[in-house]
């Protein structure tokens, strides 16, 4: 079984690995995510990605060619400032290319 991997500001990731989550990786800006997003894809033992918002809205094209691929699975979560509308295409369109069919909401 695959492990999950978190990219988030510093603060977010420290709470994630207080919860437990050991993979939670705090990153400063979007290109140093970017950079990790990369090095995180190579690894064989991550099976899916979540990126933050926050992060993600700043390095969309990088995002949307991960999430072309089969594994690991790339997905985006709210940040800090909580859910931001623009996001919400990207997860609509793994949603569309996961089940096969565009759903409404």
């Amino acid at each position: 079984m695959g492990k999950i991997a978190i990219i988030a500001e510093e603060d977010l990731a420290g709470f994630c690995r207080v919860a437990g989550l050991r993979n939670a990786y705090g990153v400063k800006n979007a290109k140093e995510a970017e950079e990790l997003l990369w090095k995180l894809i190579d690894r064989a033992d991550i099976s899916v990605i979540a990126i933050t918002e926050g992060l993600a809205k700043d390095m969309m094209d990088a995002v949307r060619e991960a999430s072309q691929r089969l594994t690991p699975t790339v997905i985006t979560i709210p940040g800090r400032e909580g859910p931001l509308p623009e996001m919400a295409a990207p997860i609509m369109e793994l949603v569309k290319r996961t089940v096969g069919m565009e759903i409404k909401l």
